[in-house]
């Protein structure tokens, strides 16, 4: 039996929640589900959230923006991180996507194919990955004036170091860049993401745009993980001093050592290379991995335990996420998108 990946969309609601009560009523709170909602599930996790009140979301690309479509009826806005590609041009007038532009060609084919689709812009501030410059923008100027963009955004590089002078300089350049195109009464601008939404609020603007924050509870108290990793026991036993545990022989037992083997792997999304410790928990006991981690099978050490459990836990009340991330030099999107790519997916709901 593989790893279970427990989710309960009720806590990512509540995050929702959470951050758009933190944000106040001015300022829209969109949910980001790319990525299959960051592993969990797209379809259950934005159904939830459509069910709470949530009237927009972002996804990566126009293909998960169909698909999301579907899910979700054709209520909630839709806006396209990556863009508009000109090869899913259907997509977007046939699921009524929102592209934000990206680059001049992107643009000019847009605005020329789709003359009463909604669009947005994104700009370049420093991330210098996905953004149209302050020239790009003047130069589209007159094609943007006809039908000025519905939303604005940037995106932070240094996020994650809320005392970074990066930021503050990219909001800056935001506000700079955003005050010289062509808006409407209506049209909003947004730079903050997970991260950046819990700088301070001049970083709110008019929209913030929560990612990982809504599926991993480390980033506030209020907030909680909405998954539990539970892997089972297959078999235990007792090495001698001396011996050797996975390929490569590379621990040795320094003494007489119960090594229990658990049903997960790589395959499951457990990281096979990492820095730190990394441990499963028998109801609170922290049990060490010892030995390389295989592509279906983990080797614990749990000398230490009176009984060996059935399941040993990864995720969940003594290991939280961010926790889990940090022993191991990890972030939690990449865990997220690992695991929820290979675990099987069990779903509740049971907070209020």
């Amino acid at each position: 039996m593989r790893p279970i990946l427990r989710v309960d969309t009720s806590i990512v609601v509540n995050n929702w929640k959470t951050l758009n009560r933190l944000v106040g009523s001015t300022v829209s709170c969109v949910p980001v589900v790319k990525a299959n909602a960051y592993g969990l599930g797209v379809e259950q996790v934005s159904l939830a959230l459509t069910k709470a009140g949530v009237a927009s979301f972002f996804v990566a690309d126009a293909t998960e923006g169909s698909e999301l479509r579907k899910i979700v009826g054709g209520a909630p806005e839709i806006y396209i991180l990556g863009g508009y590609i000109e090869f899913y041009s259907k997509n977007y007038a046939q699921d009524i996507l929102v592209p934000l532009l990206n680059s001049s060609e992107s643009a000019i084919k847009f605005l020329r194919d789709f003359p009463h689709l909604d669009y947005g812009v994104q700009i370049e501030t420093g991330l210098n990955r996905l953004g149209l410059s302050a020239s790009e923008l003047d130069r589209l100027h007159t094609k943007l004036t006809p039908r000025p963009p519905k939303l604005i955004i940037s995106h932070l590089a240094c996020a994650d170091d809320p005392k970074a002078n990066m930021n503050t300089r990219q909001l800056l350049k935001t506000i700079e860049i955003a005050s010289t195109l062509p808006r409407t009464p209506n049209t909003k601008v947004s730079i903050a993401g997970s991260d950046a939404l819990l700088i301070d609020d001049r970083f709110h603007m008019d929209m913030v745009r929560p990612g990982v924050s809504l599926y991993c509870g480390g980033f506030l108290p209020k907030l909680q993980d909405p998954i539990s990793i539970t892997a089972r026991a297959i078999k235990s036993q007792i090495i001698q001093r001396g011996e050797t545990v996975g390929y490569g022989a590379t621990w040795t037992a320094s003494k007489p050592t119960r090594i229990t083997t658990l049903s997960a792997g790589y395959a499951d999304g457990i990281p096979r290379n990492f820095n730190g410790d990394l441990s499963f928990f028998a109801d609170g006991v922290s049990c060490p991995t010892v030995g390389r981690i295989s592509m279906d099978l983990v080797t614990i050490d749990t000398t230490h335990l009176d009984d060996v459990p059935t399941h040993f836990e990864l995720i969940g009340d003594h290991q939280t996420l961010k926790e889990f991330a940090n022993s191991i030099g990890e972030i939690p999107n990449s865990l997220l998108t690992s695991f929820g790519a290979c675990m099987r997916h069990h779903y509740t709901t049971e907070t209020s």
